[in-house]
């Protein structure tokens, strides 16, 4: 049991961010004009996150993160720093490539009309991430 809980720890203290991130499964519970309140794995810990930042997840689909980064940069004008990365990726809102792709091909085993959520977008100034207390 020790072994189990130190690779846990391990897992979650890493600040490394895996190489190639896909958007993962979230559902969008209340929008405002700027932001939308998104719920990941946890119904008691949302996110607000700007527009701006939701309509550029959809960038991250496996490729490695600096091609993103760079084209999002490019297209959209929006800088991800490692931070915002770590935390996206801790939330369970990018998660990597290949989790997400062992997920989808075991829900599709039990349930194949399984799919994520869209996400809209509307552009705003602000590419903040907030933990919000329900």
């Amino acid at each position: 049991m020790t072994r189990v809980a130190e690779a846990a720890f391990t897992h979650f203290s890493d600040e490394q961010i895996p190489a190639r991130l896909k958007m993962g499964k979230f559902r969008v519970v209340n929008a405002t004009l700027k932001s939308s309140r998104i719920r990941t794995y946890s119904r008691s810990e949302p996110l607000d996150l700007p527009h701006e930042l939701l309509a550029v997840l959809a960038h991250f689909d496996g490729r490695a993160n600096e091609h993103v980064i760079a084209e999002v940069e490019d297209e959209e004008q929006v800088t991800l720093t490692p931070e915002l990365l770590r935390t996206l990726v801790d939330f369970s809102v990018l998660v990597p490539a290949e989790s997400l792709a062992r997920e989808n091909r075991t829900q599709q085993t039990q349930n194949p009309r399984a799919a994520l959520s869209p996400v809209t977008n509307s552009g705003s100034p602000d590419h903040s991430v907030r933990r919000t207390g329900t």
